[in-house]
């Protein structure tokens, strides 16, 4: 990947947006999937000009906590195939950040910098709690979030932020996410009734030991592919007409549906979220667990995410 694509932090400080704005590229590397969004930023407005997704199954390469090189392989592979779409875009900065995928594997520090010397990217390994402030970052710039929770269901963790009078109070990172709950608990492609009960016990237990304080809030906004997925799957099969909106009630009817593998049920699945067809049902369990803990009975589903909070956060800080 040419030079030009790798992050400078000082060559960011000198220049400014200015008229003409700048196109900027940032690339999310999670546990299945890498992400990035390009974008066309000026002083008055960021527009997204393009998206694109990869799955790379990171968490397919992990062993005792190590990441191994054919997984780093992949994720220099992925960088690369993307510069091609940067180049097309005349893309002038690119800024890569990695969550649980690289946060949780013992060998960190070495996978950054064997990606550094192979492609000239820096990569951004956020914490949990980094994570959590990109998610609210990313919810602000859609909607108010007053007095509310925001969740963010990943591959490998999940965030938990609460927010009070607009402003972002504390953020909780649990070490289980879709991806790697389904690697650890379920057999085939759907969890048994036994096995949605052996997750729903982890997860209830993790939030039992948790920090995070149950509050007299009623609003939980969603962000994130499981959520979204969610949204659009109860919108199609129990015909809400509101795909941004959805019950309690409603998920853990799409809960059964998946774990009884109901054909109407999978049938939508396959239309609607293909690619999350075996890791749906432990996303939409752990959300299901945390709306019974912090007793929140329906869900605001948000188009906006971590990516848009973290290219706020580099506007903020470099431009």
């Amino acid at each position: 990947m040419s030079e030009k694509l790798a992050i400078n932090h000082k060559k960011c400080k000198e220049n400014k947006l200015g008229k003409q704005g700048k196109i900027i590229g940032i690339v999310d590397i999670g546990s299945n999937t890498i992400r990035f969004n390009i974008y066309q930023v000026t002083t008055q407005k960021r527009a997204l000009l393009f998206t694109k997704k990869t799955f790379a199954g990171l968490s397919s390469y992990i062993e005792n906590h190590v990441l191994h090189k054919s997984g780093v392989k992949k994720v220099v592979k992925t960088l690369n195939n993307f510069g091609q779409v940067f180049h097309a875009f005349n893309v002038d900065e690119v800024f890569v950040f990695a969550t649980a995928a690289l946060r949780n594997v013992n060998n960190s520090i070495e996978v950054v910098k064997s990606i550094y010397e192979q492609t000239g990217i820096e990569v951004h390994v956020l914490t949990g709690k980094e994570e959590s402030k990109m998610d609210y970052f990313g919810a602000c710039l859609e909607v108010d979030v007053k007095d509310s929770y925001i969740i963010d269901i990943g591959g490998g963790s999940t965030e938990v932020i609460t927010c009070q009078n607009s402003n972002y109070s504390d953020g909780f990172s649990i070490p289980y996410g879709s991806l790697n709950l389904y690697k650890q608990h379920v057999n085939a492609i759907f969890p048994t009734r036994t096995e949605a009960i052996q997750i729903r016990h982890l997860i209830r237990k993790e939030l039992e030991n948790s920090p995070l304080k149950r509050l007299n809030m009623t609003t939980l906004y969603g962000i994130g592919g499981t959520i979204r997925a969610s949204g659009n799957l109860i919108s199609e099969l129990y015909y809400t007409d509101n795909h941004k909106y959805f019950s309690k009630e409603h998920l853990n009817h799409l809960i059964d549906g998946y774990i009884n593998q109901e054909g109407k049920v999978l049938k939508t699945a396959l239309q609607v979220a293909p690619d999350r067809l075996h890791t749906q049902t432990v996303g939409m369990l752990i959300l299901d667990e945390v709306m019974a803990y912090l007793n929140i009975h329906d869900v605001h589903v948000l188009k906006k995410g971590i990516r848009d909070g973290y290219l706020d956060t580099v506007l903020k800080q470099y431009y």
